[in-house]
């Protein structure tokens, strides 16, 4: 799959405009967050993990102009804030990945205001910052990945 796949699929399943994805898709770029070089049939393959980044940088940004900040603020999260916790991006990127994880996905929670995230499956998944408060903060600004949005991208990584 190449970036420009992706985005053809994320406005049919996210809500996004392809004007609005093209801004975040080239912010990611000029951060060397996603690959750059050809275009076309020589555009480059992206993987899960790049997937993951674009996932991060259209939920977790309300404004195109910021989706590499989000997506690189997201990226620090460890599952259950532990120094040790597996991080976000590798988290989502194993569920990319594979066909049988995805299936196991309800939704994804991203929380801006308090740079949060919980994946919902079959076991929860608390991702969080390591050494924070866990005050909530009365109002929060979040996003929710549904699951189906999950399975389709991973059923495009694998080519179905």
């Amino acid at each position: 799959m190449i970036a420009r796949d992706l985005e053809r699929l994320v406005p049919q399943i996210s809500g996004r405009t392809t004007a609005d994805l093209e801004i975040r898709f080239r912010k990611l770029r000029e951060m060397r967050l996603l690959p750059v070089g050809g275009r076309g049939r020589h555009a480059p393959d992206l993987d899960a993990e790049h997937v993951a980044t674009i996932l991060l940088a259209v939920a977790g940004a309300r404004k195109a102009t910021e989706a590499a900040y989000a997506a690189m603020h997201f990226a620090r999260l460890r599952e259950g804030g532990r120094e040790d916790g597996a991080l976000l991006p590798e988290a989502l990127a194993e569920m990319l990945a594979s066909a049988q994880c995805a299936a196991d996905v309800q939704q994804i929670v991203l929380c801006k205001s308090y740079l949060l995230a919980v994946i919902h499956s079959s076991a929860l998944r608390v991702f969080a910052l390591p050494d924070i408060g866990r005050d909530m903060p009365g109002i929060v600004d979040q996003t929710v990945i549904g699951g189906d949005l999950v399975r389709r991208l991973a059923a495009h990584l694998a080519g179905a």
